[in-house]
């Protein structure tokens, strides 16, 4: 998943209009929303829950509809941990 200041918003999930399709069991039709935005003189990367089975950040659940800031090696899964399903992690490179 790749985030730029050209497209700083990406959609994660399941339905076919999103910009990042995951196709796994426990995945919602939109599961979460990436941005990159100006924070001052840097970026900031965020991450924002609109799932059903949750979004977990370093193996931490988000709470549904929250916008958390990433930084450089967080890993972001997005199907519940230990659910016996191929786990769908991502993490956060400089």
């Amino acid at each position: 998943i790749l985030v730029t200041t050209t497209q700083p918003t990406l959609v994660c999930g399941r339905e076919g209009s999103v910009d990042i399709p995951l196709r796994a069991p426990h995945v919602s039709k939109v599961h979460a929303v990436l941005q990159l935005s100006r924070d001052g003189a840097s970026w900031k990367l965020t991450i924002e829950d609109r799932s059903s089975n949750g979004t977990w950040v370093n193996g931490v659940r988000l709470k549904a509809k929250e916008q958390m800031a990433l930084k450089t090696c967080d890993q972001i899964c997005f199907v519940p941990p230990g659910n016996g399903v191929e786990q769908l992690v991502y993490e956060v490179l400089p």
